[in-house]
């Protein structure tokens, strides 16, 4: 018996040290790729890679990768390579490799490595994760969403609310409300995305809003969900084999269960609304890939990914997720943005000034904001910029070599299936192309200043064919929204007002202690001491 026992505890110990064996040949078996390809990497731990400190939670993935990104370029090189965990990543560190990699050679780069499925996790289906031939087809049918006749189409609808965003901030600055903006703006982002997007009227700003709840619990994840998150985009396989999530049971059927009631009460009722969803509930209607509307593939050789229509299909679920998309690019685009942009122009009474000499001449010649009156704004859109260039909502590019490709000037090949990163937060803050990064100055981007800015070094929204396609929009909502708050209110710091630091539970720039600021009432005095007899009351609801 005991030579029998002794048998089995030598099995047992062989087996698991054939396990450990395994695992660890498992985990390093890729550890040697840069070093073949003569690319200069980072040595990686065993388990993590080069992520221990992102996968613990310790520091965001903006801090992480511009420490990447400083070392390598430290050191004089290009680019370099490190691990996600098993997962061999080429960072770049030069415009030039910018514009090559995402203009250029577009073809070999023009997928993201973002696990989705549209069967098990359906909301994943939407067009920031779509590859190949579905991602080309959806985009061109999409494009003509974000024309000038449909956003300015769209603009009478956001002034509206950008009224009422007034008269909420107005009761808040009677009171000496403390205010965090990233959250407020948040809520007002989302009434307009409820109208625009579904045709639905949300009182987010005043009450508290399923919608609302939704973007909350997608941008701000638990733990759990973060390593979900982190699983998919690390181990499709993985993520695809045991049917993970990367948006939650409880968002995926709130916002199904939306569009599936909206688009069943409209067919019902014969209902035509100039919005984002009665668009993709008409897109099946139309026919051809409407390439010629693709501004940014212009430009863009050899890229002949085949579209077989009839191979894809619209279903109700492609349908959610591309309505989910653009909830998600609306909602952290301008919550993060203005949210800092407030937060910035508490620090800077200078800067409001002038903000508010340009706001009273613009509304002095049209009277009120108007889309017109968006082109005049020059200013406001410097101070936006800058401010998209400190805190950029997205601070990494993803791309997924599709097919293998040369570096320029070297004879390394990166493999097919290698993942590659353009950390843009370590471009926008690096001093080469922005002296004293850390300063907030909008005279960056005046038209005498601009062209010392390299192009591929300020990127908010991405370049090339895969920019954000609603990257116009945005910068409507942020223009107006800020010439709407600077004709009203005074920005001050507050109590609660703190130095910026990033939360690094978050794959987005989320501030740890928020972005808080106290508000106070303009009088007609401020406006007229700028040469315009234009009051607040002008702009407030209608």
């Amino acid at each position: 018996m005991e030579l029998f026992s002794g048998s089995w505890a030598l099995y047992a110990a062989t087996a698991v040290a054939l396990l450990v064996a395994l695992t660890y040949l498992y985990l390093t078996s890729t550890h040697g790729l840069w070093q073949r390809l003569n690319v200069p990497f980072i040595k990686p731990d065993i388990i993590y890679g080069n992520m221990k400190e992102i996968a613990q939670f310790k520091k965001s993935q903006n801090e992480v990768f511009t420490e990447f990104y400083r070392h390598f370029k430290d050191s004089g090189h290009k680019f370099g390579g490190v691990w996600q965990l098993r997962d061999p990543v080429l960072i770049i560190c030069t415009v030039d490799l910018v514009k090559d990699a995402l203009i250029k050679n577009f073809p070999h780069f023009h997928d993201r490595h973002i696990a989705h499925d549209e069967h098990f996790d359906p909301l994943s289906a939407h067009l920031i994760a779509l590859e190949g031939s579905k991602w080309k087809y959806i985009r061109s049918k999409l494009n003509p969403a974000f024309s000038t006749s449909k956003l300015k189409g769209m603009f009478a609808s956001m002034r509206n609310t950008a009224g009422r965003l007034v008269e909420v901030l107005s009761e808040a600055a009677e009171k000496g409300e403390m205010m965090e903006m990233r959250e407020f703006v948040a809520r007002y982002t989302v009434e307009i995305i409820g109208d625009v997007a579904f045709g639905i009227q949300v009182n987010a700003m005043t009450e508290d809003s399923k919608f609302l709840l939704m973007g909350q619990k997608y941008f701000e994840p638990t733990k759990t969900e973060r390593i979900c998150q982190i699983i998919s985009n690390t181990h499709p396989w993985l993520y695809k084999l045991l049917k993970l999530r990367s948006i939650s049971k409880e968002v995926t059927e709130f916002f199904t269960g939306v569009v599936r009631k909206t688009m069943e009460y409209r067919r019902k009722n014969s209902i035509e609304r100039n919005d984002f969803l009665h668009f993709l509930m008409k897109i099946d209607e139309t026919s051809g890939t409407n390439l010629k509307d693709m501004e940014e593939m212009k430009g863009v050789k050899n890229y002949n990914t085949a579209i077989n229509e009839n191979s894809i299909e619209l279903t109700e679920g492609v349908v959610t997720a591309q309505a989910f998309v653009f909830f998600l690019a609306g909602y952290e685009t301008s919550s993060s943005a203005l949210g800092a942009c407030l937060y910035q122009l508490a620090y800077h009474r200078d800067i409001q000034d002038k903000l508010l000499q340009e706001v009273d001449e613009v509304i002095k010649k049209y009277s009120d904001i108007t889309y017109e009156s968006l082109q005049d704004l020059v200013y406001v859109e410097q101070v936006l910029e800058e401010t998209l260039r400190m805190y950029p909502p997205v601070g990494i590019l993803l791309r997924k070599c599709t097919q293998p490709y040369q570096i320029p000037d070297t004879n390394t090949v990166i493999p097919k299936g290698c993942q590659m990163f353009v950390p843009i937060y370590a471009f926008h803050h690096d001093p080469e192309y922005f002296p004293e990064p850390e300063e907030f100055r909008p005279e960056r981007f005046s038209a005498e200043n601009r062209k010392n800015i390299p192009q591929y070094a300020y990127m908010p929204f991405g370049h090339g064919p895969r920019v954000c396609i609603g990257f116009r929009l945005a910068m409507m909502e942020l223009k107006l929204t800020l010439a709407m708050i600077i004709k009203n209110f005074k920005i001050l710091k507050c109590e609660k007002t703190k130095p910026f630091r990033m939360c690094p539970q978050s794959f987005f720039l989320v501030p740890q202690d928020g972005f808080w600021v106290q508000l106070k009432t303009r009088t007609s005095e401020d406006s007229i001491k700028n040469g315009s007899e234009v009051t607040p009351t002008t702009l407030k609801g209608d």
